[in-house]
């Protein structure tokens, strides 16, 4: 099996950019992402002293991915996607993600359509053959609260697609 290894930056519960690493079979690209969130007193779930609320999402096609330069259209492939260790992420929030659109072209895209928690291990996330253009990306957070504090918090999400 064939990997090639995407990063993105989520500082601060928040997604700037794609670094590629070179591919050999199978290529993958990412464009867009999550550029800011910023948590202020309107996410109060009350009045001061109260909660926040917990669960925030990204636009719908916060990223776009393609995978590209398959054999044919029957060139099985996989995504998956895993969050690196950081000594800046806060251990009550979780991060999800999910695929929102098929995108176009050649082949199939399958899985993926429901939130996942991306954890320290590799998953899958989900399947598709041939070359695919524009599949939509979403994430969520989720587990926000005063009790972590204000800070910069960042972790990396790692997407890796998979030549079967």
């Amino acid at each position: 099996m064939r990997k090639t290894q995407y990063n993105w930056l989520l500082a601060l519960i928040l997604i700037a950019a794609v670094h590629a690493l070179p591919a050999h079979a199978i290529d993958m690209y990412v464009s867009g992402g999550w550029t800011t969130l910023t948590i202020t007193a309107s996410d109060l779930v009350g009045e001061a002293g109260s909660g926040l609320v917990s669960t925030y999402d990204s636009d719908p096609a916060t990223a776009a991915l393609d995978v590209a330069n398959t054999s044919s259209s029957s060139d099985a492939w996989r995504i998956e996607v895993r969050r690196s260790e950081s000594a800046s992420w806060s251990d009550s929030c979780r991060v999800l993600i999910r695929r929102t659109s098929d995108g176009s072209g050649a082949g199939f895209v399958s899985g993926g359509t429901i939130y996942q928690e991306v954890g320290l291990i590799g998953a899958a996330f989900f399947d598709g053959s041939g070359d695919r253009l524009g599949i939509n990306l979403q994430v969520r957070i989720d587990g926000v609260s005063v009790s972590d504090g204000p800070s910069m918090y960042s972790s990396d999400l790692v997407l890796t697609v998979v030549d079967l």
